[in-house]
């Protein structure tokens, strides 16, 4: 019987023993931090890329304000409204040729993806100025 507690009481201290575990610290390989450096720098690039274009474009606002109020005959006026037409509609088609692009690149790109093609992007590059 004193053989049995001392066998028991030996069986305790190792139970003890393999719960107490140090937490182990997730750790990162280069590729890994490297990743998460690139997003966090594009994330930031782009939140300063955005107020920069609010600037600009606050003070394109401003200053197309004061031609308006330096815009003396109704001449002048008419001449800086078509200005602003013009730059309107090069605005719009550039968005329109941008939009019917990128429809062109995607519908082409999941096209060449289900035919299990060996470089889809390439294929894409080499066809799209063929499709209109």
């Amino acid at each position: 019987m004193v053989d049995e507690v001392k066998a028991i009481e030996t069986e305790t201290p190792l139970a003890e023993e393999t719960k107490v575990e140090a937490p182990k610290e997730q750790t990162f390989n280069q590729a890994q931090l490297d990743n998460i450096i690139k997003s966090r720098l594009e994330a930031e690039h782009k939140k300063h890329q955005r107020t920069l274009d609010e600037v600009k474009k606050a003070e394109q606002d401003v200053l197309k304000e004061k031609e308006v109020k330096e815009a003396k005959s109704k001449s002048d006026l008419e001449k800086v409204m078509q200005q602003r037409i013009a730059e309107k509609d090069t605005e719009v088609l550039k968005y329109k040729n941008a939009l019917k692009a990128e429809k062109i690149d995607n519908n082409l790109l999941s096209i060449v993806s289900q035919n299990q093609a060996i470089n889809p992007s390439q294929v894409v590059s080499l066809l799209k100025d063929d499709i209109k």
